[in-house]
């Protein structure tokens, strides 16, 4: 037999010590644990009911763009040359070029358009970032060069040199984080954990398994229609009513259709409403059972924020924890 031996701790007393630790980056101890302040910071997380989740954010590397050029014919719009140290295939119309021009991360920019101020983010290409980080001065240049090789941006002044992808922003009260561009917008998904009551996460579940052929009969047209109403109000009485592309008009107005429907497409559309509060993707969903789009609640953030009531960058500490929240819209 192994002979065991219990320890005991007094965790009160424990708890009274205050510890410090050496930081070498600051050359000098700092406090870990501080009895008077740390138990109540450690009390009040444990006992909160937000969710806190963080991203790791990142430079996109690789290509440079399309590994296929484009026909002369094709080009309607600036290409980037087929050979850029050579002045004589610049002319994309008539020796074509390549398309779609990776970004690796965004940047903030004020600039003048027709004699409008305008602040919007604008992407550096992977083919220009290594450049740009050894030499930050190149990121004005690309600023102000005609296209394809710049933005052609009129008087620009940099506001924020480095946004990465899934950096998180906060767009008139609605968390958001970056994931791409397409066109002058960008492809965002929201950051807003859903909560649910531990029935209500049940029941969803076995609902969804419903779908998959798994007989359950706890699941009824009565639990569905109050989950169905649980979502409507959760799009209009919480931050949800904030989202981009919400579709609570589309919910309220095909209740009746829901009710309607057979158990089995009640379980599908539940499904598909989950995907709206979604963080995973940009929250499209099908919602044609109930006479809604197909794409229904895709979201996307206009990169020209000069209109916006309010934009917030927000950095994270991994844990999440703590935050710095800066305002676009002031510097």
């Amino acid at each position: 037999k192994v002979n065991v031996q219990l320890y005991t701790e007094n965790q009160t007393g424990l708890l009274q010590h205050e510890v410090k630790r050496f930081d070498p980056r600051l050359n000098q101890y700092v406090t870990a644990w501080n009895p008077y302040k740390s138990l109540g910071i450690v009390k009040r997380w444990m006992e909160s009911s937000r969710i806190l989740v963080t991203r790791f954010t990142y430079e996109n590397k690789g290509g440079f763009y399309d590994q296929q050029p484009l026909k002369a014919s094709f080009c309607k719009t600036p290409k980037i040359p087929l050979k850029s140290n050579c002045d004589c295939f610049h002319d994309y119309r008539r020796y074509g070029g390549y398309d779609n021009d990776k970004g690796a991360y965004f940047f903030l920019v004020d600039y003048i358009e027709k004699k409008k101020h305008i602040r919007s983010f604008k992407h550096v290409p992977v083919r220009l970032a290594a450049e740009i980080e050894s030499n930050p001065e190149l990121l004005m240049q690309y600023c102000t060069a005609p296209a394809p090789f710049g933005l052609g941006l009129s008087q620009p002044r940099i506001v924020v040199k480095k946004l990465l992808i899934n950096s998180e922003l906060i767009v008139n009260g609605f968390p958001i984080y970056i994931k791409s561009r397409t066109g002058n917008r960008l492809c965002v998904g929201h950051s807003v954990q859903l909560v649910l009551s531990a029935f209500e996460q049940m029941y969803l579940k076995k609902a969804i398994q419903l779908i998959d052929g798994k007989e359950s009969d706890a699941v009824n047209k009565d639990d569905n229609l109050k989950l169905y109403q649980t979502f409507i109000n959760k799009h209009k009485n919480s931050i949800y009513r904030y989202r981009k592309s919400s579709q609570v008009e589309t919910l309220e107005n095909s209740q009746k259709i829901f009710e309607e429907l057979s158990l089995n497409d009640q379980c599908k559309v539940l499904k598909n409403i989950l995907t709206l509060f979604t963080c995973s993707t940009d929250g499209t969903t099908d919602l044609t059972k109930i006479g809604g789009s197909s794409q229904a609640g895709k979201m996307s953030q206009n990169m020209d924020i000069t209109k916006e009531e309010s934009v917030l960058l927000v950095h994270s500490s991994p844990t999440g924890l703590t935050k710095q929240v800066i305002d676009l819209k002031k510097l």
